[in-house]
């Protein structure tokens, strides 16, 4: 599923008449309809959008859809009138009555009362809870054959708040409010969208909800963690909401989602992407002197680097820019920022009503030139201004690997500018990604260690137990910073559970124990307490090697033995016959 912009949202009331319409057949004419009348001229908004205008015989097949449901149905001319039809055994689900809240249905009473008596007023005490329904229909740019169907309300009964009208976009709830009284429905059509592409739902949608709250209070957000915990993922997910090129006001839909999933356009934005290394320089990053070709040969140009592009297109109040880091301890940080670090606080950006700090940038009184993406009118030249001063709206998010400790570490003036968010290994989203229930206890592992008695899912189980039985140990021994991250067991997708075994072992092997290996180089005894080996899983020289341990210690000969120590010997999982592989892999996730 993809996050779409909306092209119009279709609204009705819970009416005596709708409430007909939607529920279960009752022996009375007046529960006979299996349509929402749209009325004639506020239903040719939505028949229109749908290639369809008034005459007899108009009518397009459409489909209502749902988060993992739909039904078919017709947008129809009928009767003079435009309705919104569907058949009688399969009901826009969302839109019904329900004995209970489900994901689903959020209308709470009695689906099967035999008389019309009783259903209306079934429906009579429904109005009387004062939560005010509302059905909407919404229909996305590019989709010509459906409806996402949702229901909101006025004021939501405790647990459905997210589906409260006032949670709505701004342009939909006063559309909703401004409905008069005599209507039972109407058709919001947003202005066209002319440059628009469907945007996948964020991969770490956890994290990046996590560093949009940060960025709505400080301008600097700083991901620390280990590797593999999701830090690139969520910067390319950030860069592509920011790279977006839908006007600002446009509406988008997250069609997989039951709530949360409406957003807004805000101001026009853009994006750059940085890698940090140790040959980056201050005159890369803010502004340096650049040879360029000249009438008498050779000559020096002043040109401004990203940070002075972006605060010079951001200077216009409307607009917004992300500025991402990569590797951001991987290069001297403080002397890259030089003496730009005094404009990074919040209280020193500028905005329309506060011009903020301000620094006088390099080479003063010499011109220099803003490169073309970042003039503020095309076609006109520009350059950077002698003070310089950086907007509010330059949100800089930068990652460093917890890790790293032979690169350049941040000093304190340059960490307390940023706000520092530590990510670790999520196991709800491996967990989710694996096929797994994240709110339900991980399943049992079999005792066979035969891998065709294995499931799917008893295989994703010991993956994501190993991970975690790992990772205590690790914590315990050397720190959060240095806990595997859930990317090393993420690529388990296989056709059957002995190919998910093998690429588990395969994991184990290639990315899992290098890992350790170098973390804890030249400490054994470190190691083998991280993998769970006892000081009794030893082997004299010349001995074979235990079958189903991924690691045991090896007695050095006896000629030797008073100089060499005992030594871990590690041993690759996926050349073992699959009993001592899953043995191996057990043990693991047990210690």
């Amino acid at each position: 599923m993809t996050i779409k912009a909306v092209e119009a949202v279709f609204f009705a009331r819970y009416s005596i008449s709708n409430w007909r319409s939607l529920y279960e057949r009752v022996d009375n004419n007046a529960y006979t309809k299996d349509a929402l009348q749209l009325g004639t001229n506020r239903g040719d908004v939505l028949a229109n959008l749908f290639g369809l205008s008034r005459g007899q015989g108009q009518s397009k097949a459409i489909q209502y859809v749902w988060p993992n449901g739909q039904c078919d149905g017709t947008i129809r001319w009928s009767s003079d009138r435009w309705q919104l039809a569907w058949l009688a055994a399969s009901k826009p689900v969302p839109w019904t009555v329900a004995p209970a809240i489900t994901a689903a249905t959020s209308i709470v009473g009695n689906p099967s009362l035999g008389n019309p008596t009783d259903a209306d007023a079934e429906y009579a005490q429904i109005v009387g809870t004062n939560v005010g329904p509302w059905l909407l229909a919404v229909k996305l740019f590019g989709e010509d054959d459906r409806l996402h169907v949702r229901t909101f309300f006025e004021t939501p009964q405790q647990g459905l708040e997210a589906k409260a009208t006032s949670r709505l976009p701004h342009v939909i709830a006063a559309a909703i409010a401004a409905l008069p009284i005599a209507d039972d429905s109407a058709t919001l059509a947003l202005p066209p969208v002319t440059t628009f592409r469907p945007r996948q739902p964020p991969r770490t949608p956890k994290l990046v909800t996590r560093i949009q709250e940060a960025l709505e209070r400080e301008p600097n957000v700083l991901i620390v963690g280990p590797p593999g915990t999701g830090k690139t993922v969520a910067l390319e997910d950030l860069q592509a909401i920011y790279d977006d090129p839908t006007p600002k006001g446009t509406v988008f839909f997250d069609t997989s989602k039951w709530d949360d999933n409406w957003s807004v356009k805000g101001a026009k934005t853009r994006s750059e992407v940085l890698v940090f290394h140790p040959s980056y320089s201050y005159e890369n990053f803010v502004a340096g002197l650049y040879p360029i070709s000249a009438n008498q040969g050779i000559s020096l140009e002043a040109k401004p680097g990203p940070l002075l592009c972006l605060g010079h297109w951001v200077s216009n109040a409307e607009r917004q820019a992300l500025l991402v880091i990569d590797e951001f301890n991987r290069g001297p940080a403080a002397a890259i920022f030089g003496d730009c670090l005094s404009l990074l606080d919040k209280d020193k950006r500028s905005t329309p009503t506060n011009p903020g700090a301000r620094i006088t940038r390099p080479y003063f009184g010499q011109s220099m030139p803003v490169p073309d993406p970042y003039v503020e009118n095309p076609g006109t030249p520009e350059s950077i201004a002698n003070e310089v001063r950086l907007p509010a709206g330059v949100h800089i998010v930068a990652a460093m690997n917890s890790t790293d400790r032979s690169v350049a570490p941040l000093d304190a003036a340059m960490r307390r500018r940023f706000t520092v968010i530590r990510v670790g290994p999520d196991y709800d989203a491996l967990a989710a990604h694996l096929e797994l229930d994240a709110s339900q206890p991980l399943p049992a592992l079999p005792a066979d260690p035969d891998p065709a008695n294995w499931s799917d899912q008893q295989v994703s189980s010991l993956a994501v137990q190993l991970l975690k039985s790992l990772n205590d140990r690790i914590e315990y021994c050397l720190g959060e910073d240095f806990l595997l991250g859930h990317a090393l067991v993420w690529g388990l997708a296989a056709a059957t559970a002995v190919e998910k075994l093998r690429r588990l072992a395969n994991a184990v092997d290639a990315k899992i124990v290098p890992t350790l290996r170098m973390t804890f180089l030249d400490q054994d005894e470190v190691l083998a307490a991280v993998l769970g080996v006892p000081d009794s899983l030893q082997v004299n020289h010349g001995v074979p090697a235990p079958v189903g341990a991924v690691a045991y210690w090896r007695a050095a000969p006896s000629a030797l033995s008073q100089i060499a120590p005992k030594r871990l010997m590690l041993q690759t999982l996926h050349a073992m016959p699959d009993a001592a592989k899953i043995a191996a892999l057990v043990a693991l996730s047990r210690v």
